[in-house]
């Protein structure tokens, strides 16, 4: 878990997860951004056999540059330790600055491509994220409404967390802070 990943609901309540409980992992879905073809999934797609849950992924389908947000991120140790250390292997200094990270948006996908390595299956909730934010509405000519904000996720239909802060700005002239007051769900 993240140091700024914000809950509103208990955590523990991750481990009652369905998906938790069968595979032994539980991750999140990213936003969907920059969809289509990347050097990430061209060069993964040369040399990954993947498994059935990788065919599904946005990044493997070219959907979004972006699979998933890894501010939290179970894993049961003992149930899937092949696939840590994979996941390990793929984060030290020479793999990760020499090929990892020039093929992917930093350290969150390696969880995924790790255990695909390993063999080992692993559990995406299927939910997507959420934007957590503040809603702007913009005066004519320009966009009506737009969303700022952070990454969220629900769970059994609740939003448990969001990656970020607690307010959306601290204005330190005015001495005011600015909640969030809006949340929209994304499509997968």
């Amino acid at each position: 878990m993240d140091a700024d990943a914000l809950y509103i609901r208990n955590p523990e309540e991750l481990y009652e997860d369905e998906g938790y409980i069968k595979a032994g992992t539980l991750f999140f879905h990213d936003r969907t951004v920059y969809p289509g073809s990347n050097p990430g999934s061209k060069w993964l797609k040369s040399w990954m056999n993947p498994l059935p849950e990788t065919k599904k992924l946005r990044f493997y389908n070219e959907l979004s540059y972006h699979e998933m947000e890894s501010s939290t991120v179970l894993i049961h140790k003992t149930k899937n330790l092949l696939g840590l250390l994979a996941v390990c292997k793929l984060n030290e200094e020479k793999y990760r600055n020499d090929v990892l990270y020039k093929m992917t948006y930093g350290d969150k996908e390696t969880f995924w491509i790790g255990f695909d390595m390993a063999r080992q299956h692993y559990y995406m909730h299927p939910t997507p994220c959420v934007f957590v934010g503040k809603m702007h509405v913009y005066s004519e000519g320009t966009l009506k409404n737009k969303l700022c904000g952070l990454n969220g996720h629900i769970v059994n239909g609740k939003l448990m967390y969001w990656n970020g802060n607690l307010v959306y700005l601290k204005d330190e002239k005015v001495k005011s802070l600015l909640f969030f007051n809006s949340y929209y769900i994304t499509n997968v």
